[in-house]
């Protein structure tokens, strides 16, 4: 048995081993003095050491480019592809150099050999097409800073939404910033007014005015009705499939003409064929041929 003595030495070294420890200087060491309190590293009291990461370096902000702004699937061609290229986030999507974007690949399904044995997936191209959706949200954001001096970064990025960017993809300004991975500055207009300025100075921006298409009966009446407003604005071009400009100056024209009417008709075809035929031509803002498929697919039915 222990004597008396011997008791009181135990107790005092363990007072000693409980008491904090004291750093370089004097000071009680963070840790030290949180375990002789009975708090553990994770004690809610103990202030945090984790850095704020802003939402343009977490992944949420890559699905909200592609499903909020871009109007994609989350599961789709491009989110298949950005995930094999390891690109996670809105800050990656930035970095993407036009090489970087048009050697995108994804995992393309195969069709069972002639056993019925089911094959790998093969890597496949991204069409182009999709691809240079990447490179309208690049160039929106020069877009942003250059011209609206409202510049996107990580803490704002999620504010991206669907209508800033069809603004900008329906304005003259697309023409200047779209389609690279590093737009170009801005250059000084000519004096002279092309053809294309004077539309983008005369064409009302709001589409509101438009007819609707929400029925199918409905067409006889919205195709007049759209007919007469694209003639009042010059617009009869984009109406007739046979027509192709020749010159450079009809060719920016018809460019800003087609981006406007995309514009009109993601707002005023609302039946199942208009909305799909608007999602097929998202990445080329085809509204003549937007329209000859309207008008295929309803005056057979009329």
């Amino acid at each position: 048995m222990s004597t008396e003595g011997e008791l009181q030495a135990q107790r005092r070294d363990q007072t000693r081993e409980q008491r904090p420890t004291l750093s370089r200087g004097g000071s009680v060491s963070s840790q030290s003095f949180h375990a002789s309190l009975g708090l553990g590293s994770n004690s809610p009291t103990q202030p945090s050491t984790t850095r704020h990461c802003p939402p343009g370096h977490c992944p949420e902000s890559l699905e909200h480019i592609l499903v909020e702004v871009l109007d994609l699937p989350p599961d789709g061609i491009l989110a298949q592809a950005l995930k094999h290229a390891k690109t996670t986030c809105f800050v990656d999507l930035m970095a993407m150099t036009d090489v970087a974007i048009d050697s995108l690949v994804y995992p393309s399904s195969q069709t069972p050999n002639d056993e019925g044995n089911f094959q790998d997936d093969q890597l496949a191209l991204v069409p182009l097409s999709i691809c240079s959706l990447i490179k309208v949200i690049q160039g929106y954001v020069y877009y942003r800073k250059h011209v609206h001096n409202d510049p996107v970064n990580p803490d704002n990025c999620m504010d991206i939404d669907y209508g800033s960017v069809l603004g900008y993809r329906a304005s003259g300004e697309f023409l200047t910033f779209g389609n690279r991975t590093i737009p170009q500055p801005i250059i000084q207009k000519p004096s002279r007014r092309t053809p294309a300025d004077e539309f983008d100075r005369s064409i009302r921006r709001e589409p509101s005015s438009s007819p609707t298409f929400s029925n199918d009966k409905q067409w006889e009446n919205y195709n007049r009705n759209l007919a007469a407003i694209c003639c009042t604005y010059g617009l009869q071009n984009v109406l007739n499939h046979k027509y192709r400009p020749q010159t450079v100056d009809e060719k920016d024209l018809f460019d800003r003409q087609q981006a406007f009417m995309y514009q009109v008709f993601t707002t005023t075809l609302l039946t199942n064929k208009g909305k799909q035929f608007v999602h097929e031509h998202q990445a080329t803002f085809d509204a003549q041929k937007i329209y000859n498929q309207l008008a295929k697919a309803y005056t057979k039915r009329s």
